[in-house]
């Protein structure tokens, strides 16, 4: 290489590093056993989300697939408060808490629209009700963000964040730049689907980081990339334990009480990340 473009590239390589947060390395510091132990259609295969209630102090996780698959309460430290007799009631795909009107809340799979669960005397779900009904996300399976501050629901879809109102209607829509930080500029092969099947195809999480609010799973890099919700650039690498694969390409993806989640089929326990 001429010496003039080593240094260019050595340069470029500089201003990323320092101007891009250190990947961070995350360890495992929690597990959520779900109920029912045996790897069954009938009892739920794919992980849904995971919601932390500041409220009642406890975790609420959830299958994918129907309303009758389990859902499981666990408390602050992870043990499991329920039996396997709790439904989720809904086809769950997201869950969040929402501050303002206290609810545990989540979007159901295609036609399901947005919901709330009821909540008894111990935190636990009893009922649910339907809030908006119709396909209020961009496919039947995309998994919501909720951002309290700005009452936001949001998705990941085909290269973009997709914005919802309170009201179920589409507000904004971002081109994500993956992998690139704003100081490296859009990548050469973006363009209007800008997908990539390097990530999780259904499910970006909200951390509450004002600078770097927005999760998406890389499964072929075994990390976690958090991105900024005003343009769309790279802002932080977070990295998985290297001793297996956890990813999944799609659902199985969550954050709840500062801890990433990603669901083991085999196990059918979330692990929790920080």
């Amino acid at each position: 290489m001429h010496p003039i473009k080593t240094i260019l590239v050595a340069s470029i390589a500089f201003v990323t590093i320092n101007l891009t947060a250190q990947p961070r390395q995350l360890t495992k510091v929690m597990e959520l056993k779900m109920p029912k132990d045996d790897i069954d259609f009938n009892n739920g295969v794919k992980g849904a989300s995971v919601c932390w209630n500041p409220a009642t102090k406890k975790y609420y996780a959830v299958f994918s697939g129907s309303n009758n698959f389990p859902l499981g309460v666990f408390d602050e430290k992870g043990q499991l408060l329920t039996d396997t007799s709790l439904s989720a009631m809904q086809d769950v795909r997201g869950l969040w808490y929402n501050p303002v009107n206290k609810k545990i809340c989540g979007n159901a799979g295609n036609e399901g629209g947005w919901f709330s669960y009821n909540l008894n005397s111990k935190g636990v779900p009893v009922s649910s009700k339907t809030e908006l009904a119709g396909m209020k996300q961009p496919d039947e399976n995309s998994t919501a963000a909720f951002d309290p501050g700005s009452q936001t629901v949001y998705f990941f879809d085909k290269g973009k964040f997709v914005f919802y109102n309170n009201k179920g209607s589409v507000t904004k829509k971002l081109a994500i730049h993956f992998g690139q930080p704003q100081v490296l500029g859009p990548a050469e092969f973006e363009n209007d689907d800008n997908e990539n099947p390097d990530y999780n195809q259904t499910t970006v999480v909200h951390t509450g980081n004002a600078a770097s609010p927005a999760g998406l799973l890389n499964v072929k890099r075994n990390r976690i990339e958090l991105y900024d919700l005003k343009q769309g650039y790279l802002q932080q690498i977070l990295l998985l334990p290297d001793d297996e694969q956890y990813g999944s390409r799609a659902l199985n993806f969550a954050f709840a009480n500062g801890i990433y989640w990603l669901y083991n089929i085999y196990t059918r326990v979330w692990m929790g990340f920080k």
